[in-house]
């Protein structure tokens, strides 16, 4: 698993059990198939978001990462939605719309990267 900062692969340690084994899990999905898996966020602080303009809670509350997208190619993305919302999505996060989802992608605030997040009971202080 690789980590755009060591400052964000130190921070990976700290989020929730649960998010650590997906994120472990993706690592290896990406590596079968010659896929870099390379975790570009994992907690912030209030601060962090205001300078990002991130409005939701989920990197605060230690329950989502980013996934940066370098040299994935649209199939790559569409299986690795697939499949992982498949076995895991009853684990995603509760959208705006009511939706529970585990990945969010295609917005204009995520094409460049995969946001993976966790249901409020996930959160951690």
């Amino acid at each position: 698993m690789k980590f755009k900062t060591k400052k964000i692969e130190e921070r990976f340690q700290d989020l929730h059990g649960k998010l650590q084994e997906i994120c472990l899990m993706m690592n290896e999905w990406c590596e079968a198939r010659g896929i870099e898996f390379r975790i570009t966020e994992a907690w912030t602080n209030v601060h962090d978001d205001i300078r990002v303009g991130r409005q939701s809670s989920t990197h605060r509350d230690k329950r989502a990462v980013d996934i940066g997208l370098k040299g994935w190619e649209k199939e790559d993305i569409a299986d690795f939605i697939d499949y992982f919302d498949d076995r895991y999505g009853d684990l995603g996060a509760m959208t705006s719309d009511g939706e529970r989802r585990l990945i969010v992608y295609g917005d204009a605030r995520h094409m460049d990267h995969i946001h993976v997040q966790l249901d409020r009971r996930f959160s951690l202080p």
